[in-house]
């Protein structure tokens, strides 16, 4: 009787302890593979609920998480190394990169295993930290196990073309394939609120840029018929705490901290528009999330592969100033918003189906 391959995911959390983008893929992409009962599957992390239970899969935690090791991942290199051994995967897929796909490429390569990354971000492929000399210092050994990892995969899958062409120009190297992520579309239609619903979704933290969204909604704090709502996982320290403080001088402001994915969705249902203002991603969730909703995107800095100019559903501002009459015009025109809406709807489930997202990904495993 033929042994099955062991599959191992390898990411720095698990989706119990953390919900971004790439452990919501991750969790899609675990679900449809547990579901083949092909595989024996471990999910190898830095961080995991201890009371969770997974179903036809184990979870392994190395490392702790720590101040230390946030700043110093390469740290745990050892760690993951040794942990694999034990694990004897014959397919790795790894994706957030990092220290974590230098050590997975170095075992794979070493024993025989088939490696996958996965890229999540662009800055996995053109880093975004430079003009910063302290994280340079500190980032500096991660990114040699990330380039060697990513010169030493046995496939490569990227979000978009943009990712491709940047991996062919930095590294000479063709990706495989390009998946983009998927999302289950909603079962029915709900109605919109009756008041005007902008929602502003991601982590608390600087790349996101969330003073952005709270002075756009002080742009608009005159119009009382609109409501500007933020989720996401908290902030800490004196930047976070102002920008909470700020949100509580504003009665068409609401935070309401960090939701699960179905809760988001709930919002997003009722929502109009979406507004993006992180410095760079990789491809946002949330984008897909609210045009599966038809609910049109205005994005500050990100536009994957022009998206939505290209197919008119949404906007790429650029510019505060522009942001801002982006906003408004959404706000003002109700037919220009429903038209955007709809093609949004009619282009996610185009080409970010759930089905399409999850056929793609786990033929890489064959």
């Amino acid at each position: 009787m033929n042994k099955r391959p062991t599959v191992c995911i390898l990411l720095p959390e698990h989706f119990s302890s953390h919900m971004g983008g790439a452990e919501y893929q991750a969790s899609l992409l675990l679900d449809a593979l547990c579901k083949t009962d092909k595989y024996d599957i471990f999910y190898l992390c830095h961080q995991a609920d201890e009371n969770y239970k997974p179903k036809g899969y184990k979870i392994r935690v190395i490392g702790k998480n720590s101040i230390l090791i946030n700043s110093f991942p390469f740290l745990t290199a050892r760690q993951v190394y040794s942990e694999l051994k034990k694990i004897r995967p014959s397919i790795i897929y790894q994706n957030v990169g990092g220290v974590q796909t230098g050590v997975a490429a170095y075992y794979a390569k070493k024993h025989g295993a088939k490696f996958i990354w996965h890229i999540a971000s662009d800055d996995d492929l053109s880093p975004q930290w430079k003009s910063n000399i302290k994280r340079t210092i500190r980032s500096a050994p991660e990114r040699l196990f990330l380039n060697y990892g990513i010169r030493n995969s046995d496939i490569i899958a990227a979000q978009t073309k943009y990712q491709t062409d940047i991996l062919k120009k930095k590294f000479g190297i063709d990706c495989h394939t390009i998946i983009p992520i998927g999302h289950p579309c909603p079962e029915e239609e709900l109605e919109k609120s009756n008041r005007l619903s902008i929602l502003w979704v991601a982590n608390m933290k600087p790349l996101k840029r969330p003073e952005i969204f709270v002075r756009l909604a002080q742009h608009f704090r005159n119009r009382h018929d609109v409501l500007f709502t933020m989720i996401g996982h908290p902030g800490w320290g004196k930047w976070f705490e102002k920008i909470i403080s700020e949100i509580s001088n504003f009665p068409n402001m609401e935070y309401v901290g960090e939701l699960t994915q179905d809760e988001v969705n709930r919002y997003l249902d009722k929502s109009h528009i979406l507004v993006n203002t992180s410095r760079y991603e990789g491809f946002s969730n949330t984008f897909v999330q609210a045009w599966m909703r038809k609910v049109p995107v205005v994005s500050l800095s990100v536009d994957p592969d022009n998206i939505l100019v290209n197919e008119h559903i949404g906007f790429r501002s650029g510019t505060f100033e522009k942001l801002c009459r982006d906003t408004n015009s959404l706000i003002v025109d109700k037919e220009l918003r429903e038209d955007m809406g709809s093609r949004s709807f009619h282009y996610a489930r185009k080409n970010h189906s759930l089905e399409k997202m999850i056929t793609n990904a786990t033929n890489l495993f064959i």
